[in-house]
């Protein structure tokens, strides 16, 4: 469309040229006052609708050219306070499965040999980080879908603050097996298992709507 805008301002001012030049090259063609009168404006339009039409050209192109770069930038801020999220809840994903992991491993060598095994506060202690926060004063960077799970993942992981704050000075925690054969723990590991399932499905909710938006940003060219 705006190709065939260029041809038309093009062709008009071709025109122009071209009646200006055969004036100046054979001299003033022979007509009637009355008929060059009615001509002279009448090629005054023709060479302002075409100058006009360049200079709209020129200021659109200009508007596009502006438009594409504030996209351009818009994409690499968000992929950087993407990738910074999506790093950031993979470590939380990892941090919550191995502790979980160690807590069943913990639980199955009491049931398995008896006696008691103990936790202390750096083997369930779980670290947020200052991309979450980042990443919620920039919610204009994230797609949609990744709003609603970075809003559960935070309130997990401040779920998570409280509870190892209330329970900061208790450690060591017990895994014990009782003369009656069953396996417990204290409330904290107890009430830390509920947390931490919370803790798991939200930051597995965004971490999988982040992997997508990072692989699609990257994509476009």
């Amino acid at each position: 469309m705006n190709q065939r805008y260029d041809l038309i301002a093009f062709s008009l001012l071709a025109i122009a040229a071209c009646a200006i030049a055969m004036v100046t090259i054979r001299g003033p063609i022979p007509a009637s006052y009355e008929v060059l009168r009615d001509f002279q404006p009448i090629a005054a339009a023709f060479v302002a609708l075409g100058a006009a039409a360049l200079a709209y050209h020129a200021a659109m192109a200009r508007v596009r050219h502006d438009q594409q770069e504030a996209k351009g930038r818009y994409r690499t801020e968000s992929l950087i306070v993407c990738l910074r999220l999506e790093q950031a809840t993979q470590r939380v994903f990892n941090r919550v499965i191995r502790v979980i992991e160690r807590i069943d491993d913990e639980e199955n060598i009491v049931e398995e040999l008896g006696g008691r095994r103990t936790l202390d506060h750096d083997d369930v202690a779980i670290e947020g980080g200052t991309e979450f926060e980042d990443a919620w004063q920039r919610l204009d960077l994230l797609p949609e879908g990744a709003i609603s799970n970075l809003y559960y993942l935070r309130n997990s992981l401040q779920a998570m603050t409280v509870l190892m704050n209330r329970h900061k000075s208790d450690p060591p925690w017990e895994v014990v097996k009782y003369s009656n054969g069953h396996v417990g723990m204290n409330d904290f590991l107890d009430e830390w298992r509920s947390h931490s399932a919370a803790l798991k499905n939200s930051s597995y909710d965004l971490l999988t709507t982040m992997r997508a938006h990072v692989k699609r940003l990257r994509d476009i060219r």
